[in-house]
């Protein structure tokens, strides 16, 4: 037999040296592709079960007050809620009557006996407007004032709808 060199490519079995290296990584290739495959499949099975609760934060139930009154010149209309979350809580003046266009004030605070200490408002308002506010958890008030626009022969009724957490 002659002598192998190193550069020559030596056969075992059938196969050269370099043959079998590639027939060993195909083979690799072959079974670690579908076990990978497989191993991802069974981490996303797995993670879905047993996770019955929420997947995320949750909007607060809304609770919808109405309050009506009259208005009378230079007046001041006060009417208090809870709201049992924070949130946003939205004052909409649904009727001002009998004129619709008078332009009034808004605002959402916290009660001080019979009054209301604002901590929003809007004076410019007319039927239609709203005013979102951020509210906490807690006893609060609405008001409606007369900004100089209501006279003495011509009281405004009014109903206001409060949406709250």
């Amino acid at each position: 037999m002659a002598a192998a060199r190193c550069r020559e490519p030596v056969e075992i079995d059938g196969l050269n040296r370099s043959d079998r290296k590639g027939a060993r990584t195909r083979a690799m290739k072959a079974t670690t592709i579908p076990r990978a495959a497989a191993l991802v499949l069974v981490g996303l099975l797995v993670a879905g079960c047993g996770n019955d609760g929420p997947t995320g934060p949750t909007d607060p139930e809304l609770v919808t007050e109405t309050f009506t009154g009259t208005l009378v010149q230079g007046g001041v209309g006060v009417h208090q809620f809870v709201a049992q979350q924070s949130g946003t809580t939205i004052i909409t003046v649904v009727s001002l009557e009998p004129l619709n266009t008078i332009i009034i004030g808004i605002g959402i605070g916290n009660p001080d006996g019979e009054d209301c200490l604002l901590v929003a408002q809007n004076g410019v308002v007319t039927q239609g407007n709203i005013l979102p506010t951020t509210t906490g958890i807690g006893t609060l008030c609405v008001a409606i004032l007369d900004v100089g626009n209501v006279t003495a022969e011509q009281p405004i009724d009014y109903v206001l709808e409060v949406e709250h957490p």
